[in-house]
């Protein structure tokens, strides 16, 4: 007791950097705009919580919960015991990562809509749906984006000038027609439509008139995992941009070159536009969340995607460790007992060894190639009972057992 307290006194009187070893670190890059702030851990018993247990598994059977308030975001309230949350992780997968709905949409779109318009200062308007449970769609009210185009083009040997040598989006509200539309279709994916009544980018025809194009665009977006990493394909449903206003002057013949011209022109803009637009969710550092609890990009490897209402991403905690795992993790067998060993899940072309633990030099028995274990008989073993290691590898994973072998049966 008194070489107790001495020691500790001694320890208390370390600096900090002696005595305090992070667990982990939290990082992320300067322009990632998920940041987390404040975390609090706790654990969340499966059983509790109204799931159904496995055959496998026991009562004690449960997942770690790391809640995570981000930057900007004030800290929510934890749930009061394990039946006021149901249980996150589904059969067959090991990790769940989940954003909420309206951080992750209106961070998605803000964002997004700062890359189309260069700009950082964004209006905007949330429709919320009429219990105010979830977003709707967002309503863009104000910026714009331009790409130069050429000063004339010439067809039929007429050479037409562009009034403006910039194709123009606006991302406004005009006489209460909106835009740019963000919204949250079927439950799952977002689209984003765009409507235009005019367009300030027109030719200047030779006879002074302008022609001027309007478009009404329509683009999902549908969420995916790609190589363990959250990403958002952009898909085109419907692209229509038209030339519109044309007068007498304009031969029919020239027409249709005009409006090939103008809509390319608008149209590589929109594509532009919209690649700028998904930017930002893939460079989310999804892993961010995980880097709570575990160390390295390989921590978690992300397989599904959904978006019911909140953002839910399931997968497995490192892949590496967690590829395959034996069923039977301590089992006690007599001597010269056989026992088939499984894996979770169960997978073919295993590579099966025996050998002993560190430090011991015992007959440590047999395994054929299937898994079939024999332990070594009494007359091998040296005392009353040994310990032995088994081991399952394939492709770089590994998962072991520790066999107890008992030289007497248990009574």
């Amino acid at each position: 007791r008194v070489a107790g307290q001495r020691m500790q006194q001694i320890f208390s009187a370390l600096p900090d950097e002696w005595k305090q070893f992070p667990l982990n670190e939290l990082k992320f890059e300067p322009d990632q705009f998920i940041k987390p702030s404040n975390f609090v851990i706790r654990t969340h018993n499966k059983k509790d919580s109204g799931a159904r247990l496995l055959t496998n598994e026991d009562e004690g059977e449960g997942a770690v919960l790391v809640f995570v308030a981000m930057q900007g975001d004030p800290n929510g309230s934890l749930p009061a015991d394990n039946k006021s949350l149901k249980y996150l992780l589904p059969d067959g997968y090991s990790a769940t990562v989940l954003l909420g709905h309206e951080m992750f949409f209106r961070k998605m779109f803000v964002e997004g809509l700062k890359k189309i318009t260069n700009s950082e200062e964004i209006k905007f308007e949330m429709v919320m749906s009429p219990d105010g449970k979830k977003i709707e769609k967002i309503i863009g009210l104000s910026g714009s984006r331009v790409r130069a185009v050429p000063e004339s083009i010439v067809v039929g040997g007429i050479e037409y000038s562009v009034q403006s040598t910039f194709a123009d989006i606006h991302v406004k509200n005009s006489s209460k027609d909106d835009v740019f539309e963000m919204h949250l279709e079927g439950g799952r994916n977002p689209y984003i439509l765009w409507r235009e009544i005019g367009l300030d980018t027109h030719l200047h025809t030779p006879s002074g008139a302008g022609v001027y194009t309007r478009w009404e665009l329509l683009y999902n977006l549908f969420l995916k995992v790609t190589e363990g990493t959250l990403a958002l394909d952009c898909i085109a449903e419907k692209s229509e941009v038209g030339v519109h206003n044309y007068t007498s002057s304009i031969p029919e013949s020239h027409r249709e070159s005009l409006a090939n011209a103008m809509s390319s022109w608008m149209t590589t803009l929109f594509n532009e536009g919209m690649s700028d637009f998904v930017q930002p969710l893939k460079n989310i550092n999804i892993f961010t969340l995980n880097s709570l609890l575990f160390r390295g990009e390989n921590a978690v490897k992300l397989e599904d995607v959904h978006y019911p209402t909140d953002l839910a991403v399931f997968g497995h905690v490192g892949p590496t460790q967690t590829a395959f795992s034996i069923t039977q993790l301590e089992p006690v067998i007599g001597q010269g007992e056989k026992l088939q060993f499984t894996t979770e899940p169960v997978l073919p072309n295993l590579t099966w060894k025996v050998e002993n633990i560190l430090g011991e030099t015992v007959p440590v028995g047999s395994i054929t190639s299937a898994g079939l274990y024999t332990a070594p008989t009494g007359a091998q073993l040296k005392g009353k009972f040994a310990r032995v290691r088994v081991t399952a590898s394939q492709g770089g994973h590994t998962s072991s057992a520790l066999v107890t072998v008992m030289s007497r049966g248990i009574t």
